[in-house]
């Protein structure tokens, strides 16, 4: 089931060719946009349209801010594991 869903969400572009397969990695893609999109969107940046199915980035700085919020989760997310490790060897010793 992991791999299935790891498939899907990390699909390369080039699946958006295949007809049935184009549609499933269409909506990753969804995701991984509006989830920052909308709110940036909704305080009224210029660099978002929401749309029907979610926000569009309009030129490069909307698609440079999706970016940077990413980068700025996944720097979250290791801050967070390595206190919890250093947390975990406190505790051992």
């Amino acid at each position: 089931m992991f791999v299935v869903v790891a498939l899907v969400l990390n699909s390369p572009p080039l699946l958006v060719r295949v007809p049935v397969i184009g549609m499933l990695a269409f909506i990753p893609s969804l995701f991984w946009i509006s989830i920052p999109g909308i709110p940036l969107a909704l305080i009224g940046l210029p660099f978002f349209a929401v749309a029907e199915f979610g926000a569009v980035p309009k030129g490069a700085i909307g698609w440079s801010l999706i970016v940077t919020f990413w980068i700025g989760v996944a720097f979250l997310v290791v801050l967070m594991l390595k206190k919890m490790k250093e947390r975990m060897r406190v505790r051992r010793e």
